[in-house]
């Protein structure tokens, strides 16, 4: 999950949407929605001590 928010931080949102729905099956978008997201989030705190855009 940390590994898909560092590669979807490289889209605009509206990219972020429409590259998940063509390439993460649907079970792996509600996880990473549910989990992923803040675990990756955490992380990039963690490394850079800054936010995620």
């Amino acid at each position: 999950m940390i590994q898909l928010g560092f590669i979807l931080e490289a889209f605009t949102p509206q990219e972020r949407n429409i590259w998940m729905k063509a390439n993460v099956p649907g079970i792996a978008r509600v996880l990473y929605n549910l989990l992923g997201r803040r675990q990756y989030e955490s992380y990039y705190r963690l490394i850079y001590d800054a936010r995620p855009s």
